[in-house]
Formats: structure tokens, C-alpha cells, sequence
């Protein structure tokens, strides 16, 4: 039925929801009759407006709305009575301090916001002084100027809201908040003493936590907010400038600890991981015995492609444990030849093959800053790599006397670098660039038989291992936390 009777007349009930801030008082002992003000404020704007009371608020998670509302810096209260206006929904908000002149409290001055919450703004700021019995009119015109506002269109809730509001509209509604100021300021002009208008159309953002916050909050009786969160001042700080609730800032500042991880990347580089084989021998014709024989398989730098898959837990914040299985595909090239002591040959070209190399991997991550939405990495791991087998390349029991070399392996280092953005709040991309030494495996093996200088053509590369470097991107996934760090009671003991 509201809207129905909103329609009805001007003066009908509006839906426009109004938070009014609680009224302070430069002395503690002048605060009820602060609150008086406040409540006939409350009276007048409840004949035509839905008010939302500060009782009503939903309470942070350490402190009422009221509390937060008490300890705001006197030049912030516009800002503070936006931030619970907004988490109250409402439409309007009405800040208020109160002033007593005299030693009878009968004359008193009141500074005042009036506060467009959707748009994050201060429609107007302004300072009145008051003489005893005069108190309605003050009332009467901030209730009525803010009817004279609502009327002046339905709120745009900007906050739901994607797309600009037109420049046709922005210049309706600031000629209805011209007039309305207008008339406001007419009506308590000419009903009270003095009238001063402090600021008109302010942009608003929530409060900022400052050192000085911090101290204030030090000195009261009861014990601070953080010490009863279980976190630091400076963590504190940080959780209500981001606007983030406790359990949410607990989750991000817990980062890694506890939580299983689930690491795919793709990856590609040089390393020393391209196998090449070269078989020769010469044989006596007339006696059908080798005279000479040289076979060598060599890892030498390649260029590979392929993925790497990881699994791991959590120690702390910062720091993980994994296991991971790496897999590159690369080009590898091969070599027979057999020759005849009365008949040297030239050597065929070499056959280029496709294979895939498989690498086990231990790893230790770093990651510091689990707050920030990026953050740097390091790594330090250990691998043991294991490359292609020729015996799957060539067939041995047509080559005569060449046997086949053991499997390639490599015991590496890794030692990487890289950055990490979340995604989601369980979501991440990563990249990194680890640099592979070798130190320790079998990266060449060397088949000898009689005298290798009987052979006419023989191999004369020079081959060369060198350093490996494996650039990689991809996702990781965390758990939610195995364990978690004990709760704190109310009074910050365990």
C-alpha cells in the first residue's frame, strides 16, 4: 500500500528510508540532551519517512553501530553517519553536534550534514544557533527539506547501478536540491538567530582508521577491537580500510597456512634435455671383426614445450610445500653408421625424432604479502630428470655390435622467481622463470670398442650441456583451510 499512498499527495508517507546519526556533545555530561534533539529530529521525519533507528543497524563484528558512531573524529562525522547509513540501506542520513552556550543549556549550537547516501555525497553542511523553545523550528526545516529532496524523484541507488546517470538528469535533480536548500535555509533564517552554511554537494567516502584512531582506541577501558579480533593494530587498521569483515580478512591473512594447493601450468624453455646418439663402427671385410666402434649419447640444450602438475600443503602464510610431475616434448636426433676398412663412407644425415621427457619435482615456495591482491614469488626445489630412451628410437638387434646406453637422467636445482594475482578468493594465476643447474646424473654415455681411429668418419661436434631456464603460467587452487588458528574470546584471551 506505500506506494499507492506516496502517489496520493505530497504530504503522504514516503518510502525514502532516513538514518539519523546519534547527536554528540563536546561534554559527556551534555550528551542526553544532545540525544533530545536527536530524537525530536526522529519524531518530525517519522510522520513522512521510514527511519531507520541505530539500534536497528546490523553491528560489525567487535562493536555496535553506535559505538562506531561515538568514537567518530568530530571532522568525519558526515562520513561516519554515511558509512552506517549504507549499511542500514538507507536513502537519507542526518548527522548532529551539539553545542551548549550557556551554563542553563538553554541556547546551543548545532552542526549538521544532510547526507545523499546512494550517491555518496553531502547535500548540504550547515551551523545553526538555537535559543531556548526554538529547537522545533531547527527540526521542522531539516524534516522538511528533506521531504522537499525526496520529493524531487525516486533515489537512484548508484550502487547497483553500471551505466552514468545523464547529464539531463544530474541538472533536475541539482535544481531540486538547490531549491529545497534554498527553502530550507529560508525557513531556519527567519525562525532562528544565526544560519551558516558550511559546504553544499561534498563527495563522501567511508572513514579511514588512522594512527590517531588506533591510539584512541588504545586508551579506552575495555579492550581494543583487535585485541578481541586476535589480530595486530596495524592488521586491524587494515581490515577496516578495506571494508573487509573479520572472517573474510582472517582468510586472506591466514594465506597459505593449512590449506591443500593444486598447481597446472603449461611451460616451455631451453634446458639441457635434447638426447643425441651417434653409433659407428668399421669392420674388417675379411674377417668380418670389428676393428673399431665409438657410440655416444650426449644431452645436450634443447628447446621443449609441455605441463607440469603439482600438489602441496600449506606450512604458513607465506610459505608451501610441493610434489610435482613435469612432462616436455622436444626434438631428438639419432645416428647409425657402419663402414668397411676398405671402403670409408660419409656418414648418412641424422634422423630427427619427437619425444617426450618426464621430471619429478620437490619444491618450496615463497609468498609473501597474502593480503595483497599480487604478490612476488620465489622458489627453491630439487628434480630428478629422467629423458627419452634410444632403445625406443632404434632397433639394437639390427644394429650388430651396438648395445643400447642406459636412460639419460639428471639431478637439478630449480631455483625460480615470478609474481602471483588472485583470481577469486580460492582462485590464482602464476608465472614464474626458474633457472635449472645440474648437479649430479648421467648425462652422457660412451660405448668403446678396438681402435676408434680405424672409423673415417667420425663425430666432431663440439656439444654442449649448459644452463637450463623454464619459463611456466598457470592456475593454482587452494582448499579451505585443513586447520585454523585458535579463536579468540571477547577479551582477546584464547
Amino acid at each position: 500500500m506505500l506506494p499507492s499512498l506516496a502517489l496520493a499527495s505530497d504530504d503522504a508517507f514516503r518510502i525514502d528510508a532516513v538514518f539519523v546519526s546519534v547527536f554528540r556533545s563536546d561534554d559527556v555530561e551534555d550528551e542526553d540532551r544532545a540525544r533530545a534533539v536527536e530524537r525530536r529530529l526522529v519524531e518530525l521525519l517519522a510522520e513522512q519517512h521510514l527511519v531507520v533507528g541505530v539500534d536497528e543497524v546490523e553491528p560489525f563484528e567487535d562493536y555496535s553501530a553506535e559505538t562506531y558512531l561515538r568514537a567518530c573524529p568530530l571532522d568525519r562525522l558526515a562520513g561516519c553517519a554515511y558509512v552506517i547509513g549504507e549499511r542500514a540501506r538507507a536513502d537519507w542520513a542526518v548527522d548532529g553536534y551539539v553545542t551548549f552556550l550557556d551554563e542553563d543549556k538553554e541556547a546551543y549550537r548545532i552542526e549538521s550534514s544532510i547526507v545523499d547516501v546512494a550517491r555518496s555525497r553531502t547535500v548540504v553542511t550547515f551551523e545553526v544557533q538555537i535559543d531556548e523553545g526554538r529547537g522545533d523550528t531547527w527540526a521542522s526545516a531539516v524534516a522538511s527539506m528533506i521531504d522537499q529532496l525526496a520529493a524531487g524523484g525516486e533515489p537512484e541507488d548508484v550502487r547497483d547501478r553500471t551505466d552514468r546517470t545523464t547529464e539531463l538528469e544530474d541538472y533536475r535533480r541539482g535544481a531540486v536540491e538547490r531549491a529545497a536548500i534554498a527553502e530550507g535555509l529560508a525557513a531556519l533564517t527567519a525562525g532562528l538567530e544565526q544560519v551558516d552554511v558550511r559546504a553544499q554537494g561534498a563527495a563522501l567516502r567511508p572513514t579511514r582508521v588512522t594512527a590517531a584512531d588506533l591510539e584512541r582506541l588504545q586508551q579506552q577501558e575495555s579492550a581494543p577491537p583487535w585485541q578481541r579480533l586476535g589480530l595486530t593494530p596495524a592488521q586491524y587498521r587494515r581490515m577496516r580500510n578495506r571494508g573487509m569483515d573479520a572472517d573474510a580478512f582472517r582468510d586472506r591473512l591466514s594465506g597459505r597456512a593449512g590449506r591443500l594447493l593444486f598447481r597446472a601450468s603449461l611451460a616451455g624453455g631451453l634446458a639441457p634435455a635434447r638426447m643425441t646418439y651417434d653409433g659407428r663402427w668399421t669392420v674388417d671385410p675379411e674377417t668380418q671383426v670389428v676393428v673399431g666402434l665409438e657410440a655416444t649419447n650426449r644431452i645436450m640444450q634443447g628447446s621443449g614445450f609441455g605441463g607440469e602438475v603439482e600438489v602441496g600443503i600449506g606450512l604458513l602464510s607465506w610459505i608451501d610445500v610441493s610434489l610435482g610431475l613435469a612432462s616436455r616434448g622436444g626434438t631428438h636426433d639419432w645416428l647409425v653408421h657402419a663402414e668397411a676398412t676398405n671402403r670409408p663412407r660419409e656418414a648418412p644425415a641424422r634422423t630427427q625424432v619427437a619425444a617426450s621427457d618426464l621430471e619429478g619435482i620437490a619444491r618450496a615456495t615463497l609468498a609473501p604479502w597474502p593480503l595483497g591482491p599480487v604478490r612476488p614469488l620465489a622458489s627453491v626445489g630439487v628434480s630428478l630428470w629422467r629423458g627419452p630412451s634410444v632403445g625406443r628410437m632404434i632397433d639394437f638387434s639390427s644394429v650388430g655390435p651396438l648395445e643400447p646406453p642406459p636412460v639419460p637422467t639428471a639431478l637439478r636445482l630449480r631455483l625460480g622467481a615470478g609474481v602471483e594475482a588472485d583470481l577469486d578468493r580460492r582462485i590464482r594465476l602464476f608465472g614464474r622463470v626458474e633457472l635449472l643447474p645440474q648437479v649430479g646424473g648421467l648425462y652422457e654415455a660412451r660405448q668403446i670398442m678396438g681402435d676408434a681411429s680405424q672409423i673415417s668418419d667420425r663425430d666432431e661436434r663440439h656439444l654442449r650441456a649448459g644452463l637450463g631456464m623454464i619459463a611456466s603460467a598457470g592456475l593454482l587452487v587452494l582448499t579451505d583451510p585443513l586447520w585454523r588458528r585458535q579463536k579468540v574470546r571477547g577479551d582477546g584471551r584464547p
